[in-house]
């Protein structure tokens, strides 16, 4: 034996050119009862390993006490390597419950490669994307973008812009589109058989011009709120880091006061304001299942996005009709909100 190596808790065992590792030896009796490994057998199993026998031959050439140590880790090393295939076996017996504990996905797998829709979490503009998606129950890929990334944007479409929608025509593989814009994504996807989800599901139904001033005033009143909010968030993934925290900031500027902390520590103030403003709309709201007569609509596509956004804020006193609303469009388009995150 040439020598017994010990690096951190694993020995190397070299005996002539023969090598046996082992992770987790232990040359002790007693240590070696703290091994869960099921396979720890006795010396008469383990001697009918080649590595004991080898060990076997040389032990009349080593003192007593190199040779027995040298014994006790090939008694280790068989009792090791027998609980090492018995624990692959039993993974791979296992690995079929495993596969079955998934939840079955009933979403329409279209023709092709997924649909691709680059996107912010917090974009109203990028939530409408992801609307039509949801309603039509289409199975697609969605990629977070940073929010000062530039690069990605502007080699698919020519400039920084979300949200993008990359798609394969499974006709021509050849075919692929990049496109911009939230309402020409909606309505391409909506209309065009090749997803494979069926006619359009969208009605042309018009909001009244009451309807789309209460609409704005809620955008106007949120803001002081969930831009802050957007911007402090650790959990939205386009603002994991720094210089996408402060490209969002200088990008989205506000008013006196313009310091998004300040905004932030006033919203005690701003926060009855939003709430007058959800008061108004909420006798407009058709019911909790469309925005205006007559379906699911493009007011719809337009409003759930910028009541999604006030979630964030915590301690709003939401209208009953308003809050159904917003819950019962984040059931059925698969857009989560935010009021596990809101603060």
């Amino acid at each position: 034996v040439h020598a017994l190596i010990l690096r951190r808790s694993s020995i190397v065992l070299r005996a002539e050119r023969a090598v046996i590792p082992y992770d987790s030896f232990v040359l002790l009796n007693e240590n070696r009862r703290r091994l869960d490994t099921p396979g720890l057998v006795g010396v008469s199993r383990a001697v009918k390993s080649p590595a004991t026998g080898l060990l076997c031959a040389i032990m009349g050439q080593m003192g007593a006490f190199w040779g027995l140590l040298a014994l006790s880790c090939a008694v280790d090393a068989s009792g090791f390597l027998a609980g090492l295939q018995q624990r692959l076996r039993t993974r791979k017996a296992e690995s079929p419950s495993r596969l079955a504990a998934v939840v079955p996905d009933d979403r329409i797998v279209p023709p092709g490669p997924l649909p691709q829709l680059y996107v912010y979490d917090h974009c109203p503009f990028c939530v409408r994307a992801r609307i039509i998606f949801g309603l039509k129950k289409i199975k697609h890929e969605l990629i977070w973008l940073a929010n000062d990334e530039v690069d990605i944007p502007t080699r698919l479409v020519g400039k920084k812009m979300v949200p993008i929608l990359v798609w394969t025509d499974p006709q021509d593989p050849q075919k692929i589109t990049a496109m911009p814009e939230s309402m020409d994504i909606v309505r391409r996807v909506d209309g065009d058989a090749k997803m494979g989800a069926g006619g359009p599901v969208l009605k042309e139904t018009g909001a009244s011009e009451e309807f789309i001033s209460a609409m704005n005033e809620v955008t106007a009143a949120s803001r002081r709120l969930t831009r802050p909010r957007f911007a402090g968030s650790a959990l939205l993934p386009e603002f994991s880091f720094d210089a996408a925290r402060r490209t969002y900031t200088e990008r989205h500027p506000l008013d006196a006061p313009s310091s998004y902390d300040e905004n932030f520590k006033r919203s005690s103030e701003y926060i009855p304001q939003l709430e007058k403003a959800l008061q108004k709309l909420d006798p407009l709201l058709h019911s909790e299942e469309e925005a205006v007569e007559g379906g699911p609509s493009y007011t719809d596509v337009d409003l759930f996005p910028r009541l999604r956004g006030c979630t964030i804020v915590k301690g709003v006193k939401w209208p009953q009709r308003v809050r159904a609303y917003v819950d019962k469009w984040s059931e059925k388009t698969d857009i989560p909100l935010y009021d596990r995150i809101a603060f």
